[in-house]
């Protein structure tokens, strides 16, 4: 008797795997049909409703010559050159300030300048027995190293 069960259980298990087989068959047949494939020229399958028209409305994309555009391409130049020499002299100005950063800290006769990368600012110290000759010294200084004025400085506190 036990073998009987044992036969019928190996049979239905048999039968479980063919039925999974048989289903994974149809899907497959079922879906290819659905969705015809052919073989491009290294022999991968691509899908035939798939057309570069689906992809790419066939429309005409050729860049046509408008003499207003090219009028337009000059104005956007000309106002690109007027802005870019308006701002050259606050460039040239920033430079300046910047290249005070390779020479600092410094001290002079009546004043000493830092620059601090953790609060970003310039700090001068004026000798206090001495504030004009000190500050006149700085000016001198700054145009020596093409600063023309301390006003170029955004963030120069004093002490």
């Amino acid at each position: 008797m036990n073998t009987f069960f044992k036969q019928k259980k190996e049979a239905l298990i048999i039968a479980v795997i063919i039925g999974i087989i048989v289903i994974l068959l149809l899907i497959l047949i079922f879906s290819s049909l659905s969705n015809p494939t052919t073989t491009n020229q290294q022999g991968v399958p691509t899908n035939t409703q798939l057309t570069p028209e689906a992809i790419h409305p066939n429309t005409t994309s050729v860049p046509t010559s408008n003499p207003k555009q090219i009028e337009s391409s000059n104005e956007y130049k000309d106002s690109v050159d007027k802005i870019a020499e308006k701002n050259k002299s606050a460039l040239q100005r920033d430079a300046a300030v910047a290249d005070l950063l390779d020479i600092v800290p410094y001290k002079g006769s009546h004043f000493t300048l830092t620059y601090s990368y953790k609060t970003n600012e310039f700090t001068l110290v004026v000798d206090k027995n001495n504030k004009a000759l000190g500050s006149q010294e700085f000016d001198q200084w700054l145009k020596e190293h093409n600063v023309d004025s301390r006003s170029w400085i955004k963030n120069l506190t004093y002490k």
